[in-house]
């Protein structure tokens, strides 16, 4: 069954779908849906027992030689990875990466698969240390994988937040480790030895003081191209809009080509704030908030994020998808989904969470405490999967998690061809320093 979305200024009435509602709840079949909606066949598999991530972190999780690494914060506070042998998902070995231990979900280490089978995973505290952490991984004969001493970075003069690593096969296998730093602001490191030695820290984006922190979500071709995904602050502190440029050979660059600037160094200072291409103003309906960014086949970027009706409430959240025309050279962007009620008070904006799926961006997985056409309250925030048609523009919505008694929030959907696989958190979360969570996730091949 396809259902149309609504449009900003409210939700369809309950009563026109009072016959269909039960049915959408237990998973009509859509085409194109990923996972069925058997009660035994999709049970989702813990991961970990205990953990919790934030999304401005990635990649969160990647398949390595038929191993699956998932990071988190566990509950002693420690950044960790179950390590996953997905010939047998059904059991997992945890290992503690991090020496210091902070029970904050913003603490889950990002990890890369260098070109030369390597692993890389890179952590830091939350706003507590001058400095972030790293470890290289190598895969063992019989498939098990030994990490390195960790290490960290000569201390800086600012406070560290978040890792996002990249490398770039025409720089030369050049590796981008991209972090909240300097003036509170998108700050880069980089490294052309595999991750061993890195480069001096680099201002990348200006949002003017130091407090006005903007947040970026982050994408690459893994080739020559990073993209970026960004508001001009936390939506609490701003009417906060959406933006997006991108990486390429050295310039920062407007989506549609446009140079803005050399790619911050030496030679340039960080690229400010505005200078972006905007997708999405809050004049049209209320702050807004990044999530997710990928490519479609022919490498244009996808994007979703949230937009809150009510402003600084945040009881009245909505899911937006973006796309890029390449044809016309402008971003289309609408409301997709409602996503209910902020996780708690003081975050009014922690919506629980969109991810696109990478292996087709016309797939969405979202986190919502209401069914997301009609509105209609749910005890607990359920996982939906979103389909749109390509033809019609119109979006169908199931729940993967039908028979939920516990919060699922903040999915994701890994990059890999072979695998499909859907990671998200359940259990309690109170507050990001508060939770008592299990990773857990469905594996199809």
């Amino acid at each position: 069954m396809t259902v149309s979305n609504m449009s900003d200024s409210g939700s369809i009435k309950r009563s026109q779908y009072s016959k269909w509602i039960f049915i959408i709840l237990l998973g009509s079949v859509l085409q194109g849906s990923c996972f069925s909606l058997n009660e035994d066949t999709n049970k989702p598999i813990v991961f970990a027992e205990h953990g919790a991530w934030t999304w401005f972190n990635d990649e969160r999780a990647i398949i390595a030689d038929s191993t699956l690494l998932i990071g988190f914060v566990d509950t002693s506070g420690h950044s960790a990875v179950s390590m996953v042998n997905l010939e047998d998902p059904s059991s997992h070995t945890i290992t503690q990466l991090s020496s210091f231990a902070e029970q904050d979900d913003h603490n889950n280490p990002a990890f890369i698969e260098l070109a030369d089978g390597t692993i890389l995973a890179t952590y830091a505290a939350h706003h507590s240390q001058y400095v972030w952490y790293r470890r290289h991984g190598k895969f063992n004969h019989d498939g098990s994988l030994s990490w390195s001493e960790e290490h960290q970075t000569s201390v800086m003069d600012e406070r560290i937040t978040y890792n996002n690593l990249f490398q770039l096969s025409s720089e030369g296998g050049k590796i981008y480790n991209f972090f909240r730093g300097i003036n509170f602001d998108p700050t880069f490191m980089s490294s052309e030895d595999g991750g061993y030695t890195w480069s001096e820290a680099q201002h990348f984006i200006s949002s003017g003081d130091n407090r006005t922190r903007p947040y970026v979500k982050y994408a690459s071709d893994n080739q020559n191209r990073i993209d970026l995904l960004f508001t001009q602050a936390h939506p609490r502190d701003a009417e906060t809009g959406i933006f997006h440029a991108y990486y390429e050979k050295g310039y920062i660059h407007k989506s549609d080509g446009t140079i803005i600037q050399k790619m911050p160094g030496p030679e340039a200072d960080a690229f400010p704030v505005n200078s972006g291409t905007r997708i999405y103003n809050a004049k049209e309906a209320g702050r807004a908030w990044v999530w997710d960014l990928e490519y479609t086949p022919e490498g244009n970027p996808v994007a979703v994020f949230i937009n809150a009706m009510d402003s600084t409430i945040g009881n009245d959240l909505r899911y937006r998808y973006a796309t890029w025309n390449p044809q016309t050279r402008k971003w289309s962007q609408k409301k997709i989904a409602l996503a209910g009620t902020h996780l708690y008070d003081r975050e009014q904006h922690y919506a629980g969470g969109i991810t696109i799926d990478p292996q087709n961006t016309n797939r969405v997985y979202i986190s919502a405490n209401v069914h997301p056409v009609t509105g209609q309250q749910l005890e607990h925030y359920h996982i939906y999967e979103g389909v749109r048609n390509v033809e019609t523009g119109l979006w169908s919505w199931k729940s993967v998690t039908p028979y939920a008694n516990e919060d699922n929030i903040r999915p994701t959907v890994l990059r890999n061809k072979d695998h499909q696989v859907l990671l998200w958190l359940r259990g309690r979360y109170t507050t990001y320093t508060d939770f008592d969570m299990e990773i857990v996730g469905l594996v199809k091949k």
